[in-house]
């Protein structure tokens, strides 16, 4: 790859074209048939099928749950603790991620890149996904996945290959510094 004092010849290409705004639309359409192409790939399409099996199954489990539960206990005090942990899941979620992009933001201006952020970050949509959904299964998976090692091991498998993708991004905001 060509440098040029220290900078690729395409960060530099780049620079000058996001300064015209040409890139802005360059861009999008590049990265709209990167995620048509990867689903062409029989590996990727399987990926996803797993994971939706998987987000199918914890309701399951948490409905039989309840339905067991609404014999037990009075059934508003059942739909209040229901409503009760998704809205207190909410919150949970709404703190880590914005504790998250605090510490990004803060490495990001002081010229680091925040690998460890991006991971974090990408690892509590799962998470807030969990928790905010009704039932019970969900929501102590959605606390197991807030702490740190957790969504940060989860962030790495669902991040893939997609190291480059992630060093793009902390350009992109370097440049327009959050």
């Amino acid at each position: 790859m060509l440098r040029i004092r220290g900078v690729s010849l395409g960060n530099c290409i780049r620079y000058i074209l996001f300064e015209a705004n040409l890139c802005d639309t360059l861009y999008c359409a590049m990265l709209e048939l990167r995620t048509l192409m990867r689903f062409l790939d029989i590996s990727f399409i399987l990926r996803l099928l797993y994971i939706v099996l998987l987000c199918s199954l914890i309701p399951l489990a948490d409905m039989a749950v309840l339905l067991e539960l609404s014999e037990i206990l009075p059934k508003y005090a059942l739909l209040s603790a229901v409503t009760t942990s998704g809205l207190l899941g909410l919150l949970l979620s709404f703190l880590a991620i914005r504790g998250v992009l605090r510490n990004m933001n803060t490495k990001i201006k002081e010229g680091y890149y925040p690998r460890v952020e991006f991971l974090e970050l990408l690892g509590l949509f799962p998470s807030a996904f969990l928790l905010i959904t009704p039932g019970i299964f969900g929501d102590l998976l959605g606390l197991i996945l807030l702490i740190p090692t957790f969504r940060r091991n989860l962030g790495k498998a669902l991040a893939g290959h997609t190291e480059e993708r992630f060093k793009e991004l902390y350009e992109y905001l370097k440049l327009y510094e959050l």
